[in-house]
């Protein structure tokens, strides 16, 4: 039950303290819902420790796996990750100009390439600290490791249903994003375990598509 209402109160914890700053700060009224969701991920990254050695009797850094690139094998793995999200961009972007589902126009600039590898970052970060560590290891006290994996994989679809898309679109944005999330969740059963890894390829995935359809 507490698993439950840890992100509401937590998102109902940085709701009310960036309505408390915009009284001495106006400016942050304009963005009040981003400010709120990066005050909230700070506090879920601050609990989380915490919450990690109470909750599932583990090190942090335990759950995380190896995060530190000093082997050269999971610099590898890395480059390997986003090797893979670089092929299927291109390829699904190589589709869809020959399907004449897009055109090719040029618009690069610094701002959008810098915003690509920020957006990149935050969402790879964020969301696999979210559902391949908090979540899944809260699913995985109650479940099978293999059933836990799955809802995992399906709440993270579920999030991330666009309510303009048709129930067509959401079907296949259902499928595609229920593949990734079971994807990414593999990490677990490497050689080498590391959070780094599902991060790089989210990460790149989200970079790179960003940076693709905003410029070429």
């Amino acid at each position: 039950m507490i698993s439950f209402l840890f992100f509401p109160f937590i998102y109902f914890l940085g709701w009310l303290i960036i309505s408390l700053l915009i009284y001495p700060f106006p400016f942050l009224s304009t963005g009040k819902s981003l400010y709120g969701t990066i005050i909230t991920f700070i506090i879920f990254l601050l609990y989380l420790p915490n919450w990690s050695k109470q909750s599932w009797g583990r090190n942090l850094f335990d759950v995380l796996g190896q995060i530190k690139l000093k082997d050269n094998k999971l610099a590898y793995l890395l480059i390997f990750e986003f090797t893979k999200a670089l092929i299927i961009i291109f390829t699904i972007s190589f589709f869809a100009i020959i399907g004449s589902y897009a055109t090719f126009i040029f618009e690069f600039n610094l701002l959008i390439f810098l915003n690509s590898i920020f957006l990149g970052l935050i969402v790879g970060f964020a969301e696999e600290l979210v559902f391949r560590v908090w979540l899944f290891e809260e699913l995985n006290l109650f479940l099978k490791k293999r059933y836990a994996n799955i809802l995992q994989a399906i709440l993270f679809s579920i999030i991330h249903i666009r309510w303009d898309f048709n129930f067509l679109e959401n079907i296949q944005l259902f499928t595609g994003l229920f593949l990734l999330g079971f994807y990414l969740n593999k990490w677990r059963e490497n050689k080498i375990r590391s959070i780094l890894i599902p991060i790089c390829f989210h990460g790149s995935i989200v970079s790179l598509w960003f940076l693709i359809s905003s410029s070429f």
